[in-house]
């Protein structure tokens, strides 16, 4: 009875036809016969695998118990049998004193899939030392310059792959900061795949750990850049000077790129860097003392974020020839004015009977909420300001057919 069911099965095999699925990919049987095996300063690691998919060998190294890094990488052989592999780590010895240990691990990458071999420790005990032999020290002060390339920017509901630079040193991806803004689709030793859902005007940081013993880092943007905060030099409510040369610089000098634009000045070189210079005009014809507006914007890989600017006025008066000083500014009380050429004007523009006006406006109203009349023939002044509320005015200096304005800022 036996026989006859043996003979009937073997015949349905024999007549049968199975998709070839089922043999494309074998089963892997793993890792076999782990070891690490100290060889005076280095340590020969060895495995074997029953080799079923074509991947890379990442050797893993940890210090003391410490994380693993990769250290070395081998391709494995394109067969389909019982493979042996060996990996001479030259910088084995630990370095320093007392019980030292080192482990060692075998990952392997393939189709999607990481596996791990069993861990191996290799261990110097207090006796020993690391003289004449190359230390994981001497392996961190082997590196050259490194980089992570990859795009600046990771647009909302997007993607982006980044890669380090160098493929002979494999090395552990972090996000350390930001990491739950984004999430990662994929990674290996050298290249790594981040998405970002929603998230904008804002980054994150990727960080690449070569060895254990530095990290590589690259700012990422996610989305719209944010909107400028500041345009450092431009320091309103002070004035500044007809043809004055202002350096600026954004508040952030981290952005992938910078739009700079001016109104009552001229932009000097580049526009697209973190710092620019301006040049103010003679006299901007936008009211009648003059002003210079500043623009900046952040842009990056998804595009242009929102446009930010400042503005200060220009000492240019209508006919020119009066000019004014005021201190303090910012000023809680008494506001003094100093007025240069005053003798100048008295003699050429004006009468000595004639009064010097000052006016005090609403900035934003044009309102002129306090005034004063005062003899001319002086070159000092002092105004009373106590009781005004606080904030942003232009004072007027008016002197016969001559006017100036400043801008003043009450605390």
């Amino acid at each position: 009875m036996k026989k006859i069911i043996l003979q009937t099965m073997l015949l349905i095999i024999a007549t049968s036809t199975f998709p070839l699925a089922l043999f494309a990919n074998p089963v892997c049987l793993g890792f076999d016969e782990e070891s690490a095996t100290k060889n005076g300063c280095t340590v020969n690691v060895h495995w074997k695998y029953d080799q079923c998919n074509i991947g890379i060998y990442y050797v893993m190294y940890s210090l003391n118990s410490g994380p693993f890094y990769p250290i070395g990488v081998i391709n494995a052989r394109n067969t389909n049998n019982i493979e042996e592999y060996t990996f001479t780590d030259n910088y084995a010895c630990p370095g320093g004193t007392g019980t030292r240990h080192v482990v060692y691990r075998i990952q392997y990458v393939y189709g999607g899939t990481v596996e791990y071999s069993n861990d191996s420790p290799v261990t110097w005990t207090s006796s020993e030392t690391c003289s004449g032999c190359n230390t994981n020290s001497a392996r961190c002060a082997s590196l050259p310059t490194l980089s992570i390339s990859g795009d600046n920017a990771i647009c909302t509901s997007s993607s982006e792959t980044y890669t380090f630079s160098n493929n002979y040193y494999p090395v552990s991806w972090s996000i350390t900061s930001g990491s739950n803004l984004v999430s990662i689709n994929s990674s290996d030793p050298y290249q790594i795949t981040i998405s970002n859902g929603s998230s904008t005007a804002t980054s994150i940081v990727l960080n690449a750990n070569v060895y254990g013993c530095t990290n590589i880092t690259k700012t990422i943007f996610l989305g719209l850049p944010k909107t400028p905060g500041n345009i450092v030099g431009l320091n309103p409510p002070l004035a500044v000077s007809p043809s004055e040369i202002l350096e600026l610089d954004a508040d952030d000098e981290q952005m992938p790129s910078y739009n700079w634009s001016a109104l009552g000045g001229t932009i000097s070189g580049s526009s697209t860097l973190s710092h620019v210079t301006v040049q103010v005009d003679q006299c901007p014809p936008f009211v009648e003392n003059g002003y210079i507006n500043v623009y900046l914007t952040y842009g990056n890989s998804c595009g242009t974020g929102t446009q930010y600017g400042e503005w200060t006025s220009v000492d240019c008066g209508t006919g020119g020839g009066l000019r004014i000083r005021i201190t303090p500014n910012p000023v809680k009380s008494y506001l003094n004015i100093s007025i240069d050429g005053e003798s100048k004007l008295l003699t050429i523009k004006t009468k000595a009977s004639e009064n010097i006006q000052f006016y005090l406006h609403n900035i934003f109203t044009n309102e002129i909420v306090r005034q004063w009349k005062l003899s001319s023939g002086q070159n000092q002044y002092s105004l009373n300001l106590i009781g005004l509320k606080k904030g942003l005015y232009v004072l007027e200096v008016v002197k016969g057919g001559v006017k100036q304005s400043k801008q003043v800022l009450i605390q």
